[in-house]
């Protein structure tokens, strides 16, 4: 309700330089056994997550405050966004257009603790990954969006898959994929989803509604990924 609810705006939204540094963790527990279709082995497994991967270029030594709309609030949902959706299902404001952060910033990564993998965004890098993008120079609300989408959608690879901490959270990933192409209208779409097999967002399972974005203490440009 309006007026009841506690933000944790100092903690949450913003990021200070700060001693504090935790490591981000990848822990699935109690995650029935359905299979799907995988896509075949291909490399081993890694963490995509490492400062190496990160492309340098100057940050802010200072505060930096997340959007609005990406900040995360225990209790409500700062965009209307449900992430197995893409998302133009949002309704077009201009602040969409909008700078993610203050100040500016030409990247940012995000991390979650149900997902193996992290998401860099670079402003300069268009919704195909590719390099060379002319764009504002700095990362937007709507390339945040946009961006994970496309990065839930990706294919799961069997080593990633068997690289779940147990047998029931491969179960309950397998539970979410199925859930996810049924849902699909239509006989021949829901085939299709269905060929396409598990992809990311499935480690999620039933938690799917974004709900922001909150400090990790580990750098003005990462982030971790909240979703209830």
């Amino acid at each position: 309700m309006p007026g009841k609810h506690v933000r944790f705006a100092d903690e949450n939204t913003f990021y200070s330089p700060a001693p504090s540094t935790p490591s981000p963790s990848h822990s699935i527990s109690s995650l029935p056994s359905s299979s799907g279709p995988l896509t075949p082995p291909q490399n081993e497994f890694k963490l995509l997550y490492s400062p190496s991967k990160i492309p340098a270029s100057p940050l802010p030594s200072g505060f930096v405050a997340i959007h609005p709309l990406l900040a995360f609030d225990p209790f409500v949902q700062p965009t209307p966004y449900i992430l197995a959706q893409p998302p133009h299902t949002i309704k077009y404001t201009s602040a969409l257009a909008e700078s993610a952060t203050t100040p500016p910033l030409p990247r940012l990564t995000l991390l979650s603790p149900a997902l193996p993998w992290a998401l860099v965004i670079d402003a300069n890098t268009d919704a195909d990954g590719k390099v060379g993008a002319k764009g504002m120079g700095f990362v937007t609300v709507w390339q945040v969006l946009e961006a994970l989408y496309r990065f839930l959608r990706r294919p799961v690879t069997t080593a990633e898959y068997a690289s779940l901490p147990s047998d029931v959270a491969r179960a309950h990933v397998g539970e979410a994929f199925h859930a996810r192409w049924s849902s699909v209208r239509g006989k021949d779409e829901s085939r299709e989803e269905y060929s396409k097999g598990v992809k990311r967002v499935d480690f999620l399972m039933e938690k799917l509604r974004f709900m922001g974005l909150s400090c990790t203490k580990q750098g003005p440009d990462v982030w971790t990924l909240n979703v209830a």
